[in-house]
């Protein structure tokens, strides 16, 4: 089984309204199941946190921690959300169990899953009091590695979910040399809102960050041009 029929089996044989997912190298701060039981009323299909460092300061971390959990880092605004932290989300499982013979796709990555949840609809809330701390890789082979896997996995999810063409493969596909650029600007945007600690972390890491967006390209054009029968598969 791979990582989303893994996910999908949780989510069958769970019986509560909510599944929350964590991973093995993150702990959540006091409050975090309390701010999701609360927050389960709100006619949300899915909760994120709060994400903050867990191993500040040591060799690349904080570049890493920017480049994948930086949109939601403290202080995180409450509320309706395009996208919430990956691999850490909360979901009402009545919702997922809709998606039927979709759900394991969707959930190899949540980056699409949410995609799809937005597209149908449903609110993605942002709840500051669910609070996680993430240890994130330190060393820049690792975490290029991660970036370009991760992204490969997710573009051929994201074509299978929305049943991209071959012809809206190759746009993607030639437009992907601009991605590491729109997201810096789009993190550099983000980071213009936040307090002054956050804009030196990502001025003084910027050449680390650029090179981590394009090994995250590399793996987006690994897989659009996967064979066929690779995107079946993935």
């Amino acid at each position: 089984m791979h990582f989303g029929q893994l996910r999908g089996q949780g989510v069958r044989l769970a019986r509560g309204e909510v599944i929350a997912f964590l991973e093995d190298h993150v702990w959540a701060h006091p409050g975090w199941l309390e701010a999701i039981a609360i927050g389960s009323s709100d006619g949300w299909a899915a909760l994120g946190p709060e994400v903050h460092a867990g191993n500040p300061g040591l060799g690349l971390s904080d570049a890493i921690n920017f480049v994948n959990y930086g949109l939601w880092n403290p202080p995180l605004e409450r509320g309706d959300s395009q996208l919430l932290a990956g691999n850490n989300t909360a979901y009402r499982r009545a919702v997922l169990l809709e998606y039927g013979g979709q759900l394991d796709e969707l959930l190899l990555t949540d980056t699409v899953l949410q995609m799809r949840l937005k597209l149908d609809g449903h609110l993605l809330y942002a709840e500051p009091s669910a609070r996680i701390s993430h240890l994130s890789p330190v060393t820049f082979r690792t975490a290029a590695t991660a970036e370009f896997l991760y992204h490969r996995c997710f573009v051929i999810t994201r074509a299978q979910t929305f049943a991209w063409s071959r012809l809206k493969r190759l746009e993607y596909l030639l437009r992907s040399p601009l991605i590491p650029w729109v997201r810096l600007a789009r993190l550099g945007a983000f980071v213009l809102r936040r307090p002054l600690p956050l804009r030196g972390v990502f001025l003084s890491q910027l050449v680390t960050t650029v090179a981590l967006l394009h090994a995250a390209v590399l793996g987006l054009a690994a897989g659009l041009l996967s064979r066929k029968k690779e995107l079946a598969a993935a």
